[in-house]
């Protein structure tokens, strides 16, 4: 693994790529990145809900136990 003296890398312990550590060096860059991260991550987790509300409604539906 590369050394590396980008601070937010020494913290998640992570060697990152070049066009991430060009963007992480500013401030604004970094907060950019978390942002986007967030909201990849939050996107993520409301279709994991909508699959699993999807597929208990279609359990229910398939197994007569709504009647």
């Amino acid at each position: 693994m590369e050394k590396t003296s980008n601070i937010s890398e020494l913290n998640f312990q992570k060697t990152l790529p070049k066009h991430v550590k060009r963007r992480m060096r500013e401030i604004k860059g970094s907060i950019g990145r978390i942002y986007l991260k967030n909201e990849y991550r939050n996107k993520k987790e409301e279709e994991r809900f909508q699959n699993k509300v999807f597929n208990g409604l279609m359990e229910m539906i398939s197994n007569n136990d709504h009647i």
